[in-house]
């Protein structure tokens, strides 16, 4: 059964529930929402980082989110969140919608459209007000990683005094687009699936993570470029530029201590697809907060590395401009893969100056030991340095 029929069973599900008369008259409805508004304005005139420069900016990461939430009785219930985005690069509209039910305390089963539990701030990563810095470490919570899936999800909780423990597992699939510095991607994803494991103990936190899936992206004018390299004779070179249905995995590891004075947060991810068009990226981040009544302060460390598979030289060049044509078109579309090596400092603070809001400020050095086409859009390579500071503000509330 592929996702595609989940989905329908749960639309199908959705309207018998809603229907039913001996449900109906138990129906309870629960409404939440948040919002950020987010300014950032980056100290460098040539180049452009996840879409600040150096004017001021507020529609890249500000947002209003609404949930509702349906409780038909103890054990069933239909949930939606809507988000309205300042980004005009993501869509705003329906983010989840999904049927979930209890059969036991310990177990819960949802089906429909809900986030992709990658990350230890997945559910959470569009609110803000749940974390401390201003924008979560883009060394890890990359935006080539889709947020969201349509399929069905199982999740199991062993909870007793002294620890809490939890097992996850879904499967489903994905298709839309995905930006990556302003580049639109066409990514869809089938058999996604994924494990994950979480340890509760005191004040202690540990996750670990591991999902796979066969995933297709569609690049520009590239399948067309391959299919003239193969008519050539150079199959060795038209493979390389292939990324239909490659196998993709990912790994997650988190860590989380909470004290009433301090925290310390670290995360460490691994994405490895199948394709010689992308990198293997490893990135992670470690950051220690002070508390001091109402404000936090907190320093952040973040690394990213991307390992790019060679290129092949298969086409000779000098021989004729036919095949020059193809040499430099080749190498141009390797040339362009988008590779990481960047590392970042941060240092931020968040006053909590009334219940449910929150105001932060973050400065952040990122400094790319490279030409990092995956952090920075390069407007003028000869003027860059590789090196940015960029100053954030955020207004946080949940209501």
């Amino acid at each position: 059964m592929n996702t595609h029929c989940l989905y329908r069973i749960f639309l199908a599900s959705l309207l018998y529930f809603s229907s039913a008369p001996t449900i109906g008259d138990e129906l309870k409805n629960k409404f939440s929402g948040y919002a950020r508004v987010v300014a950032g304005i980056l100290d460098e005139a040539d180049a452009t980082y996840f879409g600040y420069d150096d004017n001021i900016s507020f529609d890249q990461n500000s947002l209003i989110g609404v949930q509702g939430q349906t409780l038909f009785n103890d054990k069933l219930s239909v949930t939606g969140l809507g988000l309205l985005h300042s980004n005009s690069n993501t869509d705003s509209g329906i983010e989840w919608l999904y049927l979930s039910y209890r059969p036991t305390k310990a177990i819960n089963i949802k089906v429909g459209q809900m986030q992709t539990p990658f990350y230890s701030l997945s559910d959470t990563l569009d609110v803000g007000y749940t974390y401390p810095w201003v924008i979560a470490p883009k060394e890890v919570y990359s935006d080539f990683v889709f947020k969201k899936f349509r399929g069905i999800d199982l999740r199991y909780s062993h909870i007793t005094d002294d620890y809490s423990a939890h097992i996850e597992t879904y499967y489903g699939s994905f298709n839309d687009d995905v930006f990556i510095n302003d580049s639109k991607l066409d990514v869809e994803a089938e058999n996604l699936m994924g494990l994950i494991g979480e340890l509760r103990i005191d004040n202690l936190h540990l996750r670990a993570s591991y999902h796979i899936g066969d995933v297709s992206l569609e690049l520009p004018s590239v399948p067309e470029f391959a299919q003239s390299l193969s008519l050539s004779g150079f199959t060795n070179s038209a493979t390389t530029l292939d990324t239909d249905d490659k196998k993709a995995d990912f790994v997650q590891l988190s860590t989380n201590y909470e004290s009433l004075n301090y925290f310390l947060k670290a995360e460490w991810m691994k994405i490895k697809i199948d394709s010689d068009m992308f990198a293997d990226v490893r990135g992670y981040y470690l950051t220690y907060g002070h508390y001091f009544g109402n404000f936090t302060a907190l320093i952040t460390y973040g690394d990213c590395k991307a390992k790019l598979p060679s290129t092949i030289d298969e086409i000779p060049i000098g021989l004729s401009p036919q095949l020059d044509q193809l040499a430099f078109g080749y190498q141009s579309i390797m040339n362009d893969r988008a590779d990481s090596d960047t590392e970042s400092w941060a240092l931020g603070l968040r006053w909590d100056f009334q219940p449910n809001m929150a105001l932060k400020t973050e400065l952040k050095h990122i400094n790319s030991h490279s030409d990092d086409t995956a952090t920075f859009n390069n407007e003028n390579p000869a003027q860059f340095d590789n090196e940015a500071n960029l100053l954030s503000f955020a207004l946080e509330w949940v209501f």
